[in-house]
């Protein structure tokens, strides 16, 4: 059995199967232009997920892909067939790689298969229609954030922790395991992070149950615990749960949905809509796309300034309507020297003298010239691309084995030490933030400030009392 999204819950099962009809009833190029309307539909629905459905737009409407299908109708093969031995072919091709990332990818090609052979079927997409636990084969994300408000929890077949559907799971509290225990249509079972219990005792659960709720933040005098939030929408439990503000404001999700560029005034709306919402700090990240995150209308490649280089106006707007909106910290990802630094400074100088500034601190380079940020107001460790460009480890492994960890405190002590000998505020940010047994090795080191995802505050509460009982 392996947990990837942690988390207790108790339901019933249902059995979700995969059936595809194979008639060869609605034209190849109708079936993609229904999918791709589907797309849209859910993105609309559901816009923090904008960036994982464009990635299933871009593979419905490949070119290669099209023209290789229809190829092979052209050769007198039916629909469904030609479809089924294309998407093979890359399927095929990504299970060979020896990149987990690149293998795990392979669940976004077969939930765009399926999508498509349901289209030239004409079945219709299946809707859960009552909150339960789900058993699939694989958890393909469009089913999962289409159907999101009525699973409690998910046991899979198959799956891997970097995949789009557990890291949707993480953010959404939904438990996430994949075993091959047998069930049936209409078990309860309860789920208790690494284990399942199949139709336990009505007091088994009501002693366990309470325990998977939310819990208020502890009393911490002298120690700020700070939520990373997607939207607007997740700063209702920040007074709610007792965190100290948000310590992380993705903005790049704001624009995931959209196949334009948002005005001025709508950003303005959105940023003075998160403040309205918490007397709180909010600490604004501008948007940081590149590798697993694009914007269709922006030049991106990689991560990095010359997102904000190449794409001049649609930066400058983001930082006038943070501005206008009254954002206090404006914070900036992916710098590696003083050089870029002084490059964004003196465009947030052109609208705002006390706007406070502060960096990301996630690159190699960044912290081998870490003197170059001596009068940053704030820095925020990230340590989901620190540990990657240190190390090399991809976010999905960083959790699975930490032995790197020791390494990576000694580094993290002495960012600790700058920090306090420049009067820098300094928190830590990142999926490692959020294991306890981290919690309390940051501790130890000087972390004083931390900024998880709001599901993880039971984790930050159990860390927090063991280091001070310690």
């Amino acid at each position: 059995m392996k947990v990837l999204a942690e988390g207790i819950v108790y339901g019933k099962v249902q059995i979700v199967k995969e059936t595809v009809n194979t008639d060869n009833s609605v034209d190849f190029l109708f079936s993609i232009k229904m999918a791709l309307d589907q797309i849209e539909e859910l993105k609309k629905a559901n816009p923090e997920n904008s960036a994982y459905l464009d990635v299933h737009k871009y593979l419905i409407d490949d070119p290669v892909f099209k023209n290789e299908v229809l190829k092979m109708i052209g050769n007198g093969n039916d629909s469904v067939s030609s479809v089924k031995y294309v998407f093979s072919q890359y399927l095929d091709e990504l299970s060979r790689s020896s990149d987990e990332y690149l293998k795990e990818r392979t669940l976004d090609i077969k939930d765009v298969m399926n999508r498509i052979l349901s289209n030239l079927s004409e079945k219709k997409e299946y809707i859960l229609t009552e909150k339960c636990i789900i058993l699939v084969e694989d958890l393909l994300p469009s089913f999962l954030i289409r159907n999101k408000k009525n699973i409690l929890g998910v046991i899979s077949r198959k799956g891997g922790s970097t995949s789009h559907s557990a890291i949707l799971c993480r953010g959404w509290n939904i438990p996430y395991v994949v075993s091959d225990l047998i069930l049936a249509d209409g078990d309860y079972v309860l789920i208790d992070n690494d284990t399942i219990e199949i139709n336990p005792s009505f007091n088994r659960v009501n002693k366990i149950i309470p325990n998977c709720q939310y819990k208020e933040l502890a009393v911490h005098e002298g120690y700020g615990f700070f939520a990373n939030v997607f939207s607007n929408e997740d700063i209702d439990y920040i007074d709610r749960l007792g965190f100290d503000g948000v310590g992380l404001y993705r903005t790049e999700f704001i624009f995931m949905d959209k196949n334009r560029a948002l005005s001025l005034e709508e950003q303005i709306n959105i940023y003075q809509g998160a403040l309205a919402k918490t007397n709180k700090d909010i600490y604004f990240r501008t948007f940081d796309v590149g590798d697993d995150k694009s914007l269709s209308f922006i030049n991106c490649q990689t991560k990095g300034i010359n997102n904000y280089l190449n794409n001049l106006d649609f930066f400058e707007t983001q930082i006038k309507a943070l501005v206008i909106a009254g954002a206090k910290y404006i914070m900036f990802p992916m710098i590696n020297n003083r050089v870029e630094l002084k490059v964004l400074k003196n465009i947030v100088c052109k609208y705002s003298k006390s706007v406070r500034i502060g960096i990301m601190l996630e690159t190699k380079d960044a912290l081998a010239n870490l003197s170059d940020f001596f009068d940053v107001d704030f820095i925020s460790i990230g340590t989901n691309d620190l540990v990657e460009s240190l190390y090399h480890i991809t976010r999905g492994k960083q959790l699975e084995c930490l032995d790197y960890l020791n390494n990576l405190l000694t580094e993290i002590k002495r960012v600790v030490e700058f920090c306090r000998n420049n009067k820098i505020k300094l928190s830590i940010c990142g999926e490692l933030a959020s294991l306890e047994s981290v919690i309390i090795e940051l501790f130890k080191v000087g972390i004083n400030n931390i900024s998880i995802n709001i599901s993880k505050t039971n984790n930050l509460n159990n860390g927090y009392y063991k280091y001070i009982n310690e």
